[in-house]
């Protein structure tokens, strides 16, 4: 439990830190009550904009422990051996077994009693994510909606017969804008289907739900395969880039894969990051990965992926610095 104490103690910080916050912010209220009405000093946005960090972390310091705390008994009050000598018997309540009993499902209302309090003072918390999360997300949806019509546009009326030449020289048929890698991949079968993570099309890395779009060479590639551990390592970054995105509220910079992982680099303002936290990321990503997310890919004008990260001025300059044609892919 030595990780759950951990993230205890930095709750108990993070409330302190919090009710200090708000005694500042009714303090400079009672200060200047009638600019309040209005715009607000920069010193009391501040502290505003911090204490809505500090809630939002709270969130999350409270759900790493719940998840702690859930983990479940030790293995010895799992199981208790059985008495000697035929003494004492299950079904007497004055027995040893039946004291042993009792004390252990006292010990289990007690310790639900616990996950209860903490879930409960999560729920009670001001739940959002940081406003420019929701603002990429309505535009991401607005354009995702437009590249499904698109697509379908497309099965409808462009749909055509294709052949597919998979990597044993074996021809198979499909249709454009239809048929995609990963039902060709469970044709072979469900479990090669499964371990596949990215497809080569002509050679090109291939999203194995993007439908093809004419006859091709396909190769069906698995994590043995350099690219493809560089594909899983890039998504796992994602994953990672939205956990810490939510918990700090930072701007994310770059989070490529490398020879064995991933990492992510995000500029935050005004602190830092201590491994105390790290368990708190890792529940998060755990949650993430729990409610299967899908990778989708949208093709998008430059100028409208700087209007979506306009908040964020690294991503920006990387794509002013690297992105050298009319539109790339998200």
């Amino acid at each position: 439990m030595a990780a759950a104490e951990a993230v205890a103690l930095r709750l108990t910080r993070q409330e302190q830190e919090i009710r200090w916050l708000t005694a500042e912010i009714g303090r400079l209220k009672e200060q200047e009550p009638q600019r309040c009405s209005g715009s607000c000093s920069p010193e009391l946005q501040t502290l505003r904009a911090e204490n809505e960090k500090l809630r939002y972390r709270l969130l999350y310091l409270r759900r790493s422990l719940a998840a702690e705390l859930a983990l479940g008994e030790p293995k010895s009050q799992q199981q208790q051996p059985s008495l000697a000598g035929g003494e004492g018997k299950a079904g007497d309540k004055n027995s040893p077994i039946a004291s042993v009993s009792a004390s252990q499902n006292k010990s289990k209302r007690e310790k639900k009693k616990k996950e209860n309090e903490v879930v409960n003072g999560f729920r009670s918390e001001l739940q959002h994510e940081p406003g420019f999360i929701e603002d990429r997300l309505k535009l991401y949806e607005t354009l995702k909606k437009e590249h499904d019509a698109l697509l379908a546009y497309r099965a409808g009326n462009q749909r055509k017969p294709i052949k597919i030449t998979l990597i044993d020289g074996k021809v198979t048929e499909g249709e454009s804008w239809k048929t995609t890698p990963y039902q060709l991949a469970a044709a072979i079968s469900r479990g090669f289907a499964a371990n596949a993570v990215i497809a080569k099309v002509n050679g090109e890395l291939w999203d194995l739900d993007r439908p093809l779009e004419g006859d091709c060479r396909l190769e069906l590639l698995t994590f043995e395969n350099e690219e493809a551990q560089a594909v899983y390592w890039h998504s796992s970054a994602h994953i990672l880039g939205e956990a810490m995105e939510s918990y700090y509220e930072g701007c994310l910079c770059y989070g490529p894969p490398i020879e064995n992982g991933f990492y992510y680099d995000m500029y935050i303002e005004n602190r830092g990051v201590s491994s105390t936290e790290f368990p708190v990321l890792e529940t998060s990503c755990k949650n993430i990965i729990k409610e299967k997310q899908p990778f989708e890919r949208l093709e998008v004008s430059k100028e409208v992926l700087l209007d979506m990260f306009k908040y964020n001025k690294f991503k920006c300059r990387i794509l002013n610095e690297k992105v050298d044609t009319p539109t790339t892919t998200v």
